[in-house]
């Protein structure tokens, strides 16, 4: 048989460079190989009855291809979906089981690359990189958490917590915190900073400062929000209520400062029934069973 030079010729992704030594199967067959090059760039050694019958078209990287799009057209698209402190960007590929690998960016900087099905069960939530998230979402400060975590913990809870007490008013009516806040309290506490805010402490020990939304009716996002002092927002409240006292009306958590009360003192004698007068005037009590002697001494 007259032997067939293959030597330049392209078979698939493959070319062919020279003839490669025989090889002599177990049973004393010789086989005629070739070595190849690639299009990926790899070298690899064929035989030429592979090569011309198109059973081996690549080194083997069309193969991996034709595995990583069939693990992108089984896998759901999540691209733009935040997981933990992960946001889902592109597909790169599928790992051994056939399940899709998903390029994501972490909200400490970091690109990593998570199997898309463990982002979806809640098994993968981060970078993996337990000490920036120990600074940049947990709000640590040696050990303790910085008070504006607690503003930030706080928003979260009543924006998606259905059994917070405060969800009613916020997530209920469809108030929800932008995804640049949401999972990356680093950029939030950033925009705090910048934007007025201050680690100022009442005598209560209750923040001096507190977070404020522009429009009643929009999101927490940063062309939203303000910074006002928790007095000023309770004066705010849509709920306030306005009293008559001494020929002066305020509202209850005007009097409540006005007569060194408590405004949770002032409101929860209005809710039990008491009149003005007897609100205002009657001090704080150190127990319910004092305000008969109060009233009428």
């Amino acid at each position: 048989m007259r032997k067939i030079d293959l030597t330049g010729q392209k078979f698939g992704r493959l070319t062919v460079i020279n003839q490669a030594e025989h090889y002599i199967s177990p049973q004393g067959v010789k086989v005629i190989r070739w070595n190849c090059v690639c299009e990926c760039g790899n070298h690899t050694v064929v035989s030429a009855n592979q090569l011309r019958r198109g059973k081996t078209v690549s080194c083997g990287c069309y193969h991996k291809e034709q595995e990583d799009n069939r693990a992108f057209l089984q896998s759901k698209d999540i691209a733009g979906q935040q997981f933990g402190t992960l946001t889902a960007i592109r597909v790169v590929g599928g790992n051994e089981r056939g399940r899709a690998l998903w390029e994501c960016k972490c909200t400490c900087g970091a690109t990593v690359i998570k199997d898309g099905a463990g982002l979806r069960c809640g098994n993968i939530k981060s970078c993996g990189d337990r000490r920036k998230h120990a600074s940049k979402h947990c709000g640590c400060v040696k050990g303790r958490k910085e008070r504006l975590y607690q503003v930030f913990d706080c928003m979260k809870d009543r924006c998606y917590n259905q059994n917070s007490q405060g969800y009613k008013n916020y997530g209920g009516r469809g108030i929800k915190i932008c995804a640049e806040w949401l999972s990356n309290y680093g950029a939030f506490r950033e925009w705090a900073y910048a934007n007025g805010y201050k680690e100022e402490v009442l005598p209560n020990g209750v923040n001096k400062w507190t977070i404020e939304r522009i429009d009643v009716n929009g999101d927490y996002e940063p062309d939203n929000c303000t910074w006002i002092t928790t007095q000023k927002q309770q004066f705010n409240k849509r709920d306030n209520v306005v009293l008559t006292y001494k020929g002066k009306t305020m509202t209850a958590t005007e009097w409540a400062h006005e007569l060194k009360l408590s405004p949770s003192v002032v409101w929860a004698r209005i809710k039990h029934g008491w009149s003005v007068e007897e609100t205002l005037s009657t001090p704080k009590l150190k127990s319910r069973y004092d305000r008969k002697k109060a009233v009428s001494g």
